[in-house]
């Protein structure tokens, strides 16, 4: 029986060094739940190849397969493979490729090159989408209100909006 999007559910997505591969273990659902594994030849992968491009490519030539395997994953593994490619060692690499795609809070985005930003944004959608609670969600609660503890007749002064500030400022 064909490999469908069905009947293919993702479980762990790897590399492998030499020969360049991709390598995604799927549950077939087809076959009574059997685990199965795909090998995706990397070819003509350069430490200077566009990752995202072979990303996408993969993804292409394999949609069948990877139909549910984010982009960010396969580009992981690729940016993996090129620093091993550029002779770091493993540890290090991994080390420089979580730095790469993970977004710190106090990084400044603005600051960055095009093709980054994208990746950075693609990670926040990623981060977004997973913790998000949507209409079909167990968790999820229509119409949901919080209480803040404030006392309603409190006034909080923030020492800008005061009155007297008013007469300044038509005069």
């Amino acid at each position: 029986m064909e490999v469908t999007e069905k009947n293919c559910v993702p479980i762990k997505c790897g590399i492998r060094f030499s020969p360049p591969a991709l390598i995604l273990v799927y549950e077939d659902k087809f076959k009574k739940n059997k685990l199965r594994k795909h090998v995706m030849p990397i070819r003509n992968f350069r430490t200077s190849s566009s990752v995202n491009f072979v990303a996408q490519d993969l993804k292409l030539r394999h949609e069948k397969i990877m139909y549910s395997v984010s982009t960010i994953q396969i580009e992981k593994m690729l940016r993996l493979l090129q620093e091993h490619m550029k002779g770091t060692v493993l540890i290090e690499a991994v080390q420089i490729v979580n730095k790469e795609f993970t977004v710190g809070p106090n990084e400044d985005l603005n600051k960055l090159e095009v093709d980054v930003l994208q990746t950075k944004k693609k990670i926040m959608d990623k981060t977004f989408n997973k913790s998000c609670i949507k209409p079909d969600d167990p968790k999820f609660v229509y119409d949901k209100q919080i209480d803040f503890n404030q006392n309603e007749n409190e006034k909080v002064d923030s020492g800008w909006d005061g009155e007297e500030n008013d007469d300044l400022f038509w005069n």
